[in-house]
C-alpha cells in the first residue's frame, strides 16, 4: 500500500502493517527476454580515503573505522539497520556479513543480488542533469497523462542529445 505524494519522494511511506516490495521491470514482451526477471542495481555511493589531503594517522584511522563498520556486529548493524533505527539501510554485499537487511525492500533486492538476477544501473551513464530535467518535468507529465509515451521518449532523446556525458564516460 502506498501513502504519500509521488512528486515528493521524501513523503512516500508504507501504510501501517504493510511493506514496499520490488519487482522486475519488463524489458520485452516475452518471459525469456533478457532482463525480464531481473532488476537494475547499483552502488549509490562509495567510501573513499583521501591519500593527498590526510595524514597517515588519519588514513589509518579511516581504515580502522571502515574495517570495524563492516566486520563487527555493532558496525554491521549501523550498515544494515533502517534509517529509522539509526542505521544506513544499506544492503550488505560482503561475504561474512552477519546482519541481514532490515527492511522488506532491502531483503527483496538482496534476493535478486543473491540469485544473480541484476542488471547494471544505467543511471550512471546519464548526462548531467538528465534525471532532474526529464524526471521532474517530462516524467511527471507522462505519469499524469499530460503527454504520451512518444512525447516522453522524444523528451528523453532531446535532453540526451548534445548533453555532456559524465562519470561513466567523457563527453564525446
Amino acid at each position: 500500500m502506498f501513502q504519500g505524494n509521488w512528486t515528493e519522494p521524501n513523503l512516500m511511506t508504507a501504510a501501517k502493517g504493510t511493506d514496499f516490495g520490488i519487482m522486475p521491470l519488463p524489458t520485452g514482451t516475452t518471459a525469456s527476454t533478457y532482463g525480464n526477471d531481473s532488476i537494475p542495481v547499483g552502488v549509490p555511493g562509495y567510501f573513499m580515503i583521501d591519500a593527498k589531503q590526510s595524514t597517515k594517522a588519519e588514513r589509518d584511522g579511516a581504515v580502522d573505522f571502515l574495517t570495524w563498520l563492516y566486520t563487527s556486529p555493532t558496525g554491521q548493524r549501523f550498515v544494515a539497520d533502517p534509517v529509522t533505527d539509526g542505521g544506513m539501510g544499506f544492503i550488505p554485499v560482503y561475504k561474512g556479513f552477519k546482519v541481514q537487511p532490515a527492511t522488506s525492500m532491502a531483503r527483496d533486492i538482496a534476493k535478486y543480488v543473491d540469485g544473480g538476477k541484476t542488471l547494471e544501473w544505467i543511471n550512471t551513464y546519464y548526462p548531467a542533469g538528465l534525471q532532474e530535467t526529464v524526471g521532474k518535468v517530462s516524467m511527471q507529465q507522462y505519469f499524469t497523462d499530460k503527454i504520451s509515451a512518444a512525447d516522453l521518449a522524444k523528451a528523453i532523446q532531446d535532453a540526451w542529445k548534445g548533453s555532456t556525458k559524465t562519470w561513466r564516460g567523457a563527453a564525446k
